[in-house]
């Protein structure tokens, strides 16, 4: 199984996070689910993850994950399907928001710390690499004075919400071009992306 990937998508379980900036990493699996449903096996949860085989041609295995950890323990989850599956972190995806990036655009990125997210943290302290893919989504920075925290578990407001569809497309459609022909394929795509 050498070939599998596992493509996990952070954020915290629950109906009142759902559609928080924190949860955007849920919204990708969801919206991938959706968009290749065909593809996608029957879903599986256990404790403390949900996670669902896609199977498509010209693709490798690939596992969709979401961690039902809490954002903070999400290296839990990960590490149990990455031994479950025999996947090395070289051949994990891990989609999340960001702070520091602006909304409406997104990075592919390959090591690097956690800049202070501490589901990304949990990762890489759980599975003691940094040798692993992240798509970071933007969710930009909160307005001067609101706490972080505030900030980040709070529902994207109506007009973020409108966008979300196509930040969400490109995402997908960038990490499927990734794992089809590579990381520069994949950057040019969802680094180079701009809101219509």
């Amino acid at each position: 199984m050498d070939n599998t990937w596992l493509i996990v998508g952070l954020g915290n379980p629950g109906k009142g996070y759902e559609l928080t900036r924190h949860n955007v990493g849920f919204l990708f699996i969801d919206f991938l689910i959706d968009e290749y449903h065909d593809y996608v096996g029957e879903g599986r949860e256990g404790g403390d993850l949900q996670w669902w085989p896609l199977k498509m041609p010209s693709l490798p295995l690939c596992i969709l994950a979401k961690p039902l950890t809490f954002m903070n323990l999400s290296g839990i989850a990960v590490e149990k399907l990455c031994h479950l599956h025999s996947i090395a972190p070289p051949n994990l995806l891990v989609v999340h928001d960001d702070l520091d990036i602006e909304l409406g655009r997104m990075k592919l990125v390959y090591r690097g710390g956690g800049a202070g997210h501490r589901g990304v943290l949990s990762i890489i302290s759980t599975l003691k690499s940094k040798d692993f893919y992240r798509i970071r989504i933007g969710i930009g920075r909160p307005s001067k004075g609101e706490a972080i925290r505030d900030y980040v578990l709070s529902p994207f407001e109506e007009g973020e919400i409108k966008v979300l569809p196509y930040i969400l497309e490109a995402a997908v459609k960038g990490c499927i071009i990734f794992l089809r022909k590579g990381l520069d394929a994949g950057r040019n795509l969802i680094n180079a992306f701009r809101l219509p």
